[in-house]
This record gives C-alpha cells, sequence and structure tokens, in this order.
C-alpha cells in the first residue's frame, strides 16, 4: 500500500500532466477556430484528430486523478472534497497541489469558452448560409437542374456557386 507521502507526489504529477495537455488543448481549439474563419479545411481535420486525442488523454488522467483521491479518502466524491483532503498535507506540498488544481480548473473553463465560441460562430455561418440559400433556391416548385441539363432532386445538399460573375 503506498503512503501519504507517495499519493501527494502522484496527485501533483497528474496535476501538472493535466495542465500540460489542457494547455496544449486550448492551443488546439484556438487553431481549430483559426483554421475555420481561413477555410482552411485539412489544417482543421488535423487539429480536431489532435484534440480528440488530447481528451482521451485528459480523460485518463482525470480517472487516474480521481483514483489517487479515492484512495486518499474513499468518502468523500465532491469538487470541495479535493480541498478537505489536501488540507491534511504539509503546507508546503497543499499550497502548490491546491494552486495546481487551481490552475487545473482555470484552464478547464477557458477550454469551455473556446469550444463555445467555436459552436457559436458554426452556429451562426449556418444560419447564415442557410439564408442565403432559402433566398438562392426558394423551396417552391422552382426547378434546379445540374451541369449537363437532368433534372436535380428537390433536397438540394450543397450547392457550388460560380464567384465570378
Amino acid at each position: 500500500m503506498e503512503t501519504k507521502l507517495e499519493y501527494m507526489s502522484i496527485l501533483e504529477n497528474i496535476l501538472c500532466e493535466e495542465i500540460t495537455v489542457l494547455t496544449s488543448l486550448y492551443g488546439c481549439q484556438k487553431k481549430m477556430y483559426e483554421a475555420v474563419l481561413c477555410r482552411d479545411w485539412v489544417q482543421l481535420q488535423i487539429h480536431t484528430a489532435k484534440k480528440d486525442t488530447l481528451l482521451a488523454e485528459f480523460e485518463l488522467l482525470e480517472k487516474n486523478r480521481q483514483a489517487i483521491v479515492d484512495s486518499i479518502s474513499p468518502d468523500n466524491h465532491t469538487v470541495d472534497s479535493f480541498y478537505a483532503i489536501t488540507v491534511s498535507f504539509p503546507e508546503s506540498v497543499r499550497t502548490k497541489i491546491n494552486g495546481y488544481f487551481r490552475d487545473v480548473r482555470r484552464i478547464l473553463v477557458l477550454v469551455k469558452t473556446e469550444n463555445d465560441i467555436l459552436a457559436s460562430y458554426t452556429d451562426n455561418a449556418r444560419t447564415v448560409l442557410t439564408g442565403m440559400m432559402n433566398e438562392l433556391i426558394p423551396a417552391k416548385k422552382n426547378r434546379i437542374y445540374s451541369k449537363k441539363g437532368s433534372l436535380v432532386s428537390r433536397n438540394v445538399d450543397s450547392l457550388v456557386l460560380n464567384r465570378t460573375f
């Protein structure tokens, strides 16, 4: 069985790794947003795959952190219980670990905010494009033809516009 000192060391290492992963995730989300703005879909795919990898890594670290907290005090399962557990640590270790925990929570808020910004942007862009499509191709009995002249079904999923008028 591991001692409390070993648990403190493991907990500190996990929190540091979580900070590193979350910081990378935040940067990745920023790059995703930039890729969407620049319409660089290849970079968006690259950063989306990286984001998924970082999320999986963070989830694993979070499970490990929770397992350590449960090992120290199996009766507590709330966020406040983290501080209740660290109160028994020596002052220098407690200050450092609580600081790391606050950093993790702060970066999580940044990650969530960045995610909300990207979702909001894409929702707004989708709304604008849907409005434009409805103006260009109303859902009445108009007919749409392919470039070969054959009739296209009314359920148009995509449309390519020639931008050189």
